[in-house]
């Protein structure tokens, strides 16, 4: 298993600052991921 290409891609999911400052995060955002998303009440 390739440790730094899962770490990369693992915090690649992570939202950054600017996208928690706006409301917008409560809508979801696209991906590239094959699951449900789970969105904020």
């Amino acid at each position: 298993m390739d440790k730094i290409l899962i770490c990369k891609q693992l915090e690649a999911c992570l939202s950054n600052n600017k996208e928690l400052e706006t409301s917008d995060w409560k809508l979801g955002y696209e991906d590239d991921w094959p699951v449900e998303k789970a969105y904020a009440l």
